[in-house]
């Protein structure tokens, strides 16, 4: 077995995640896997209010859906993976929004390098609080 490292972080707190934040968050994770010899993809999984689901590789696709009353999205998970299924490497930032839920961010990061893992928990930890408001929803 091959040495891992990883870390796991929750934020349970009113957020909103706007284009410009997803952006920031995804060139971060982005930015970080060019830093590793791992080829990886890039997966977001949406799934809405009314139980439908939504799957792709193109951040333009995702922020093109139109979030319809009563199909809003209520999660976003944002998957880095290898493209060899490696379970050594791997990138998960879970968004949920929901209003018979707990909002929560969750971040998981699981690589082959301690140091790589804490630096990117760092910086994805940042980019979760630049999420944080401190309103409430209607």
């Amino acid at each position: 077995m091959s040495e891992r490292a990883g870390l796991n972080k929750r934020f349970s707190h009113h957020f909103i995640l706007d284009e410009s934040k997803l952006r920031k968050i995804v060139d971060t994770i982005r930015t970080s896997a060019q830093k590793t010899s791992i080829q990886t993809k890039l997966t977001f999984h949406i799934s809405t209010e009314d139980k439908a689901f939504f799957s792709t590789i193109d951040i333009n696709r995702l922020l093109d859906y139109e979030n319809p009353k009563g199909k809003e999205i209520n999660t976003l998970h944002i998957e880095l993976r290898s493209e060899t299924d490696d379970e050594n490497t791997k990138i998960l930032a879970h968004f949920v929004l929901s209003k018979d839920r707990e909002e929560k961010i969750q971040i998981s990061i699981t690589g082959p390098d301690r140091d790589w893992c804490f630096i990117l928990g760092e910086e994805l930890e940042t980019q979760a609080k630049r999420t944080h408001t401190h309103k409430d929803r209607p």
